[in-house]
Parts: C-alpha cells; sequence; structure tokens
C-alpha cells in the first residue's frame, strides 16, 4: 500500500513538472515574439509603446472610479474612458512593424477598439440619461410635497391669526340633549398630484371626528390585474405586486391632529386614460370597499368614487365629477372636496 502510495506521489510530481516545462516554454515563446515584434522600432517609438501601455489601463480603471465616486456626473468618467481609447489608436500606430505587415490585424484591432468605445460611450449615456431621470422624478416629489405643506402651513397660520369668536353665553336654560347618530369616522384613498413621470401621488384622507388605528389598505390596479392574468394559469409574487399595494399606518388622523402633512403613496396606473381600482381598507374600528376610476377626458382628470361600509352596506361617500362619461349622475362632484381634508 504504502509502494503505491509512492508511485501516486512520483507521478503527480512528473505531472507538475511537465506542466512547469510548457508554461516556461510558452512565456519564452511569447516574450520572443514580443521582442521580435518591438525589435524593428525606434528607441522613442519603443519609450511611447511602454508609457501607452501603461497609460491605457491607468485611465480605464480612473474613469471606472469617477463612476463609483461620482455617480451624478457622467462627463469625467466619459473623458477618461475616450482617451483611454485615444491611447489605445496612437498605441497601435506607433507599432510601425504591426502597420505594414499585418493588414487584417490592424483593421481588426481598429473595429474592436472602435466598437468598445461606442459601447462605452452608449453605456455612459444611458446611464446618464437614468441618472438624469433620478433627479428629476426626485425634485418632482420634493415639489408636490413643498406645494402641500405650503398649503397646510397657509391653513393654519390663518386659523393662528384669526380665531373664530367664542358665541355669547346665554342665560336661558338649555333643551335638554337629544340623542344624534354620531357621523362614521372612516379613511379613504383619493388621488392628489399627477407626476410627469406617470405616476399618482395618491393621499390617505379622513372623514369623522375619531381617529382610525391600525389601518390597513389594500389596493387593487384592475386594469393592470387584467392584463397580468390575460392567459396564465397561476401568478408569481412579482405579477401580483404589479398589480396590488398593501399599505399599513399606525392611525389615520381627522384634520388638523396627529401631523399636519397628509399621508401619501405613488401608483404608476398602466393605462392613466382609464383608470378602475378596487380598494379595501381596515381598521381596529370598521372596514369599508371603496371603488374608485379615473378618466382623462380632453386632458382633464375626472374621478368618480364610491365608498361603502362593508358591515352595514351603507354608502358613505357618492360623488362623480361632471362629464364623467361612464354611469349615472352623482349627489356632489368629487373634486376638490374629496382631496381638501375635513372633520
Amino acid at each position: 500500500m504504502a509502494e503505491d502510495y509512492g508511485d501516486w506521489e512520483d507521478w503527480l510530481l512528473c505531472l507538475c513538472l511537465a506542466i512547469w516545462l510548457l508554461t516556461g516554454v510558452l512565456v519564452h515563446r511569447v516574450a520572443e515574439r514580443i521582442r521580435r515584434l518591438f525589435a524593428p522600432l525606434s528607441l522613442l517609438r519603443k519609450v511611447f509603446g511602454v508609457l501607452f501601455l501603461i497609460a491605457i489601463p491607468y485611465m480605464v480603471s480612473v474613469g471606472f472610479g469617477e463612476q463609483a465616486t461620482s455617480p451624478m456626473n457622467p462627463q469625467a468618467p466619459i473623458l477618461w474612458l475616450t482617451a483611454a481609447a485615444v491611447n489605445a489608436i496612437v498605441f497601435f500606430w506607433t507599432c510601425e512593424e504591426l502597420i505594414t505587415t499585418s493588414p487584417p490585424l490592424r483593421n481588426l484591432f481598429l473595429v474592436i477598439v472602435g466598437v468598445l468605445v461606442v459601447l462605452a460611450l452608449h453605456h455612459h449615456v444611458n446611464w446618464a440619461m437614468a441618472a438624469a431621470e433620478d433627479v428629476a422624478r426626485a425634485n418632482e416629489i420634493k415639489e408636490a410635497h413643498d406645494c402641500i405643506n405650503d398649503v397646510l402651513t397657509r391653513r393654519l397660520y390663518f386659523a393662528l391669526m384669526h380665531p373664530q369668536p367664542k358665541p355669547p353665553e346665554e342665560k336661558q336654560t338649555p333643551p335638554p340633549p337629544v340623542a344624534t347618530p354620531s357621523r362614521p369616522s372612516f379613511p379613504f384613498v383619493v388621488p392628489g398630484v399627477w407626476f410627469v413621470n406617470g405616476a399618482w401621488d395618491f393621499i390617505v384622507n379622513h372623514r369623522g371626528p375619531a381617529v382610525s388605528s391600525n389601518v390597513e389598505i389594500v389596493l387593487v390596479d384592475d386594469v393592470k390585474q387584467k392584463q397580468v392574468v390575460a392567459g396564465k394559469t397561476s401568478l408569481t409574487t412579482a405579477d401580483i405586486n404589479s398589480y396590488q399595494l398593501i399599505l399599513r399606518y399606525q392611525e389615520i388622523d381627522p384634520k388638523g391632529h396627529g401631523s399636519m402633512f397628509a399621508t401619501q403613496f405613488q401608483w404608476r396606473p398602466a393605462d392613466p386614460d382609464h383608470e378602475r381600482y378596487a380598494i379595501e381598507i381596515n381598521w381596529r374600528d370598521g372596514s369599508v370597499h371603496e371603488d374608485l376610476q379615473i378618466e382623462r377626458v380632453d386632458g382633464n382628470w375626472l374621478e368618480a368614487m364610491q365608498i361603502k361600509d362593508r358591515e352595514t352596506q351603507k354608502v358613505l361617500i357618492d360623488c362623480k365629477d361632471k362629464g364623467f362619461p361612464f354611469g349615472p349622475s352623482a349627489p356632489k362632484p368629487c373634486f376638490p372636496e374629496m382631496v381638501q381634508p375635513a372633520d
């Protein structure tokens, strides 16, 4: 057994020695070929060739480093990669031996360098466009938030500067209180701001005097759902998430309570001109079903909304904008009352 192990070790040693010799021969041949290639060149060309071989990878690495450190400034990486390509072309023209004796290799090299330059520029242009789009989207969201915050701040300032006068106290004995049914308190979803990138900034609004706690909202885009499930026998999680959104909030407060800023979320519809949403809203003390429709007619947004209490089936909100193309008319328009906060 010990002799077999010794034979196996000898064979492995011989194999490693053969690989080492073969590698040495290949390295020698490559070095000899490079020496013959550069032998006819003058000393000045050889110096320039070595400098170019150092400069090309340096410029490529600096270009990618600039892209990583300054993702919002595409000018620097494009300039460095372009300089690397120019250095590669100049290095090629310094090799007079290749130019005079190998025209096919010269043409192939020029084609490869040109394709790489085009691909690099195409990549960085697309990357710059995507970065610019992200910046524009962030600016749009910030402007929308600033607009809403400015409106709320103005309303708060007006309320502080112009308080409602207290009614004079009556000396007469007030009549006995009459029991009246309390107004229902419930959250609901209403479209707020339309962004140029094709997305809605939906607002979670509230009606009634009581706070709605432990709120869960399930929004289903009916139009997108029909597009996704068409012709399919099974759905993935990504399919469901493409037409459904689940949101959870600790509480949604009446007007003037909790927070000065409206609760918001974004959604990109499948067809901005014809939108249908089925919305289920649950909270600690109740639940409602909301049907929301949005149509774009002659560039104007028109809405229709109906909200029902799921337990009693009582209609809590029924509104439709004037000119909405489908269904019978409603008691009142949706805009602007549904967007405004109310007690």
